[in-house]
């Protein structure tokens, strides 16, 4: 699996992100967008099924997570997979879909996943998330070091 890395104070932490789409375009656009996001040096380990996903998840866990809903074997049933999996229910999970309907927006939430609606402009409202979420990982990590070199 691709490893990412980003610079913190000198430190080099590696990053990776979980893409699941069964459309080809979608994953190549996203893959070049997410490489590109600065400040970052993002690789995506891109799949095509929530199985998939759901195993490279398991195999090696990711930094993040983005997925469909409609691709084979169901974007929200394989969140709801990793939300009640212990080993990967801390990682952050995007839910990028073409569904605008109040239920698929509702469950995302319950679930703890950000929904973002596949249009024109998705761009715009998925790099502040990946953004966001990468940068939490990297102060969380930043912190649990501060407290274990204290000691």
């Amino acid at each position: 699996m691709s490893q990412t890395t980003t610079q913190i104070s000198g430190t080099l932490l590696q990053r990776t992100i979980l893409l699941a789409d069964d459309d080809q375009d979608i994953r190549s656009l996203l893959t070049l967008r997410c490489s590109k996001i600065e400040g970052f040096d993002c690789a995506i380990v891109a799949v095509e099924d929530a199985l998939t996903a759901l195993s490279c998840a398991d195999m090696s866990p990711p930094d993040l997570i983005m997925m469909d809903v409609e691709m084979p074997g169901s974007g929200l049933a394989a969140c709801e997979m990793l939300v009640h999996d212990e080993r990967v229910s801390h990682i952050p999970v995007i839910i990028l879909t073409g569904r605008k309907d109040s239920a698929t927006i509702q469950r995302c939430r319950s679930l703890g996943a950000h929904y973002v609606h596949k249009s024109p402009d998705a761009w715009s409202n998925l790099e502040p998330i990946i953004r966001k979420e990468l940068s939490n990982k990297t102060e969380k990590h930043t912190v649990e070091t501060r407290q274990f070199c204290a000691w």
